[in-house]
Parts: structure tokens; C-alpha cells; sequence
């Protein structure tokens, strides 16, 4: 190039030189570096919502339940979603995630039932003792009394015994001997009736048959009256009359008790046993005296105690002579 087309090239240089503005790079970098910055957030967030999605479409296929593994196990998935089946619906239960499993928590077992004592309870109500109970008065020709425990009513229902009375299961009757015969007195309405002649009990009061239609009887020699016919049939002469008292079913009197009480030291009564009395069933009744309080304790054919309750004050001075039901 000659020197001539190097000036004329100076000067073209020159002219444009003079033409461009000049320009701020740092302002252009900046914008186009926010430019990046937002396209970048905008794919973010797309990828974002599309992952999403496909998760929420992947839990369909996903089992409806999570069988139980150990700590520290994943629970195994399943390929593909569950088949219907024919059987009962299964309970559903909430999905775990597999990166995060849960211990399965057993259900707490229900505690054994504590074993209860099979022994009643003892009532301390008077009112709860069924049947009746029955007084003398000491001495001669006794005054008999009823005890009803239900409204603790008292009441005389023979005045002046002329001899040793018996008192019947059911409570209904009284028998006796007065002049020579046997008398039968209801105990509600008073009515007396001579059953059998030429009965006489000196030793030993009439006893009932647990049945109630027949009475033990002391003559010169031991015997049974019939209360319906007043028919006497007499016993062995080797009977005592003293010991004898009818068997547990009534057929037959017998030598023996048909229970025999047991000593104080084996009883579950407190005080001192002043009386007692045996029904047919096998309970028995007893008697206590305490320095302030008599008391009345039944206890069952079972030997459980079943009621302990303290008499009326009015009666501590009696004697106790049977109890019914």
C-alpha cells in the first residue's frame, strides 16, 4: 500500500471514530445477566410442576397398604396397581413413604382380668336377713316372740308356754304339749288345735320334719306324730330322744344332727356366742354379745358369711329359739 492509500485510510478512521458512540459494557452485562437469571427460574419452575405431576400420578399406582417390616426396612412396593378380588374389603391404611419408614406399633393388649374373690360379700343390714327369727323369754312358761328384719317389727305370738316349744320350717306354726296333748298354733292368726292325745315333752321340745308335716315327739318312748292325722308311730326304744333330729331329707329321724356347729374358735363371728340355730338347708344362725350390742350372723351352707347385723335393743334379753325362712 502506498503512502497516499495510508492517509486516505488515516482519515476514513478518523471520520468513523467520530461517528460511534461510546458504549457502557458493565450496563450490557448486568441486563444480560438477568436475562439468564429469569429463563433460569422459568425452567425451574416448569420442571418442577412437571415432577410434581408425575409423582402424583405415580401414588395411583402405588399398594393401598403397607405390610409391617423391621425397623430400619423398606417396605417392599408393588410393580403395578392392586387387583380387584371377590373377597370383603380390606381396611385402607395411610402409605408411608419408603424413605421414611415408620416402626408398625402394635395395639396395646388389653390387661388380664384380675381374678375376684367367688365369695359373697357380708350384708351389715338387718334387713336383708330373709325369713323370721324367734325368741323365748327366760323362765317359766315363756312368752315366744317374732323378730320380722325386714321392718324390724317385734311381736309376741304365744303368751305363757306351757311347755317347751318347736317352732315349724316355714315359721307358720308352734307346737307344744299342754294337758296331755299335742297343740299346733298358727303363728299369724293364733289358732290352736289339739293334734294327738296323751303326748307329753318334758325334755326335749317337739322338732319338725324339714317337710313340716310331721313332728318328733318325747313319750315313754321316742315318737312321731303325724300333724295331718295325729297318727303316733313310736321309735326303737334304744333311741335317745335328746339327740335325735330328723335326717337331711326328711324321711327319717336320726341320732345325729343334721349339722353340727362348729367350735367358736373356727367361726367368722366376733363376741361371744350366746345362741345358735341350724335351718334344714344347712345354714345356721348365730348369736353374739359384745359389752354395748347383741348380733345376729348367718352364715351359708357353703360356710361363707353371709350376713353380720346387730339386733334391736329390745331383744338382748331374750333367748334365741329358731330361725325360718
Amino acid at each position: 500500500m502506498t503512502s497516499e492509500q495510508h492517509g486516505d485510510l488515516r482519515e476514513s478512521l478518523h471520520e468513523l471514530a467520530g461517528t460511534v458512540e461510546p458504549a457502557d459494557l458493565y450496563d450490557r452485562a448486568i441486563r444480560r445477566s438477568r436475562r439468564i437469571a429469569r429463563r433460569e427460574a422459568t425452567v425451574g419452575g416448569t420442571a418442577a410442576v412437571l415432577a410434581l405431576a408425575a409423582l402424583t400420578s405415580g401414588l395411583w399406582w402405588l399398594p393401598a397398604r403397607v405390610t409391617d417390616a423391621p425397623s430400619g426396612a423398606l417396605p417392599a412396593l408393588s410393580p403395578g396397581p392392586a387387583q380387584p378380588t371377590s373377597g370383603p374389603a380390606k381396611e385402607s391404611h395411610a402409605y408411608a413413604s419408603p424413605y421414611h419408614p415408620t416402626r408398625s406399633v402394635a395395639s396395646p393388649r388389653p390387661s388380664p382380668s384380675r381374678s375376684r374373690d367367688a365369695r359373697r360379700i357380708p350384708s351389715s343390714a338387718l334387713a336383708d336377713l330373709p325369713g323370721h327369727v324367734f325368741y323365748e323369754r327366760p323362765g317359766d312358761n315363756p312368752d315366744v316372740l317374732r323378730l320380722s328384719p325386714g321392718d324390724r317389727t317385734v311381736e309376741t305370738v304365744l303368751s305363757d308356754a306351757p311347755s317347751p316349744v318347736g317352732v315349724s320350717p316355714d315359721g307358720d306354726k308352734i307346737a307344744y304339749t299342754d294337758d296331755g296333748a299335742l297343740v299346733v298354733r298358727d303363728t299369724e292368726d293364733g289358732r290352736a288345735e289339739r293334734v294327738a292325745d296323751g303326748v307329753t315333752t318334758t325334755d326335749q321340745p317337739p322338732v319338725w320334719s324339714p317337710t313340716g308335716d310331721r313332728v318328733l315327739v318325747d313319750l315313754d318312748t321316742p315318737a312321731v306324730v303325724d300333724v295331718g292325722s295325729g297318727a303316733i308311730t313310736r321309735l326303737p326304744d334304744d333311741l335317745e330322744t335328746k339327740s335325735l333330729h330328723w335326717s337331711a331329707n326328711g324321711s327319717t329321724p336320726e341320732p345325729t344332727m343334721t349339722r353340727t356347729p362348729a367350735p367358736q374358735a373356727t367361726l367368722p363371728v366376733r363376741g361371744t356366742v350366746i345362741g345358735e340355730v341350724a335351718t334344714p338347708d344347712g345354714e345356721l344362725l348365730i348369736r353374739t354379745v359384745t359389752a354395748d350390742r347383741t348380733r345376729l350372723w348367718l352364715i351359708g351352707a357353703d360356710n361363707t358369711l353371709v350376713l353380720a347385723a346387730d339386733e334391736p335393743p329390745g331383744l338382748r334379753d331374750l333367748n334365741l329359739l329358731a330361725y325360718t325362712r
